[in-house]
């Protein structure tokens, strides 16, 4: 079994968590609403591999439900701890991209073990998102180059980045 490979059976979260056969896709359902979350590996920012988190479902349906959060973020936390980093972009769609950013923010702040995790997060007009990484990972200072390089690329909205850990 490939060590990055995470096993739903294996996690305890307030909902059950199932996974599709052979993706790095989660999905779990409060009431009748599902949520999906997917890890797509790509190389976004920079040269070092990422995987892009999209998370499918409109947070408001279930807004104020603790579990939702923690079932979210325990998935999360289980690709962190196998050496994977996360990117993510806040969908701009709905102009709502500024409330995503401040969500996950705030999940990122509230969350258990806030010593190994850092949040990089970037801000512009643009672009709201960011990487989270373990400090402890192989790879932590290159990332953080990789972050300060791609910040300077961005001269049209200049970006800033914030450090933050949970």
């Amino acid at each position: 079994m490939n060590k990055n490979n995470i096993e739903p059976s294996t996690i305890k979260a307030p909902y059950p968590i199932f996974k599709e056969k052979d993706r790095d896709c989660f999905y779990f359902k409060v009431n009748a609403t599902e949520y999906n979350i997917a890890f797509i590996q790509s190389n976004l920012l920079g040269v070092l591999p990422y995987d892009s988190i999209c998370i499918d479902r409109d947070l408001k349906d279930n807004k104020g439900n603790k579990e939702v959060a923690n079932t979210l973020t325990i998935i999360i936390k289980n690709i962190l701890d196998k050496d994977r980093v996360l990117c993510f972009i806040c969908d701009t769609t709905d102009g709502r991209h500024i409330a995503r950013q401040k969500l996950f923010k705030t999940w990122f702040k509230t969350k258990k073990n806030s010593s190994q995790y850092v949040m990089l997060s970037i801000e512009s007009d643009d672009i709201y998102g960011g990487i989270i990484l373990k400090k402890s990972h192989p790879l932590y200072s290159e990332y953080l180059t990789e972050m300060e390089n791609f910040k300077k690329e961005m001269t049209d909205s200049k970006p800033h980045i914030l450090f933050e850990t949970f």
